[in-house]
């Protein structure tokens, strides 16, 4: 059954050779573009309020840089194997150990969504 509609349509299938749009570099680009974002730089500044201003911009660029290629090195595999890395992760911890992974992102996700309306409030509240 094939679904025609324009969202919703992933799967856990293979992406056939010619759908596969993203090489090494811009994978790269992407996880390092989407950790040096503002939540970043003020959860740095809460974690280490002292710290001068260029020296914790530097070890944020250093700490996201670190982070994309853990990042980058993971979704190679799935670049070069067209699986997204919930299915990849079946491999190495079985079909009911990737919920592991699967609970591990939600909970960064949930964690990221405090910061951010942490962020939010404290905006607010300065206005």
């Amino acid at each position: 059954m094939t679904n025609h509609h324009p969202f919703a349509h992933d799967s856990i299938q293979p992406t056939p050779m010619n759908a596969r749009t993203m090489g090494l570099f811009p994978a790269f680009s992407l996880w390092l573009g989407s950790n040096v974002v503002v939540t970043t730089v003020f959860t740095g500044q809460l974690l280490v309020p002292d710290l001068p201003y260029l020296t914790g911009l530097a070890v944020i660029l250093f700490g996201s840089l670190i982070g994309a290629i853990f990042l980058i090195l993971t979704g190679n595999i799935g670049t070069r194997t067209g699986l997204p890395t919930m299915a990849l992760c079946r491999g190495a911890f079985g079909t009911r150990g990737a919920h592991l992974p699967s609970l591990l992102n939600t909970t960064v996700l949930i964690g990221w969504s405090w910061i951010q309306a942490y962020m939010g409030g404290s905006v607010s509240i300065m206005l």
